[in-house]
């Protein structure tokens, strides 16, 4: 089964501004993210990398950066409110927003593609 492109993604950044936030030690920008949504980014970006063959106007990323408690990089979930979060740099999550609707359209026109065969 494909993977399913996200319908939209929460990011919590600084309380006053809402946008992103520096950490210290690592360079850049950043938001917080749900766990959950980091890994299904993840799984999008993949199904993306397999599905373009090297065609398509947004390039997958390698691997993003993601810093987990204490700072470390990595899968180190912040525990808040119940939730486990991660802090993603905000380039990357842009980006890899940008594969979530570049995978969206491609699957698109892969359906439609199947339904004119038909």
């Amino acid at each position: 089964m494909a993977v399913r492109p996200l319908a939209s993604v929460k990011v919590l950044g600084k309380k006053r501004t809402g946008g992103p936030f520096k950490i210290i030690g690592n360079r850049g920008n950043y938001y917080y993210t749900s766990a959950k949504t980091a890994e299904k980014l993840l799984e999008v970006n993949e199904a993306y990398r397999a599905l373009r063959k090297g065609k398509g106007k947004v390039k997958p990323l390698s691997k993003p950066k993601i810093v987990g408690r204490g700072g470390a990089l990595g899968f180190k979930p912040f525990l808040m409110g119940g939730e486990r979060y991660l802090c993603i740099l905000a380039e990357d999550l842009e980006r890899l927003w940008a594969v979530n609707e570049a995978y969206r359209e491609l699957l698109k026109k892969k359906r439609a593609k199947a339904k004119a065969k038909k």
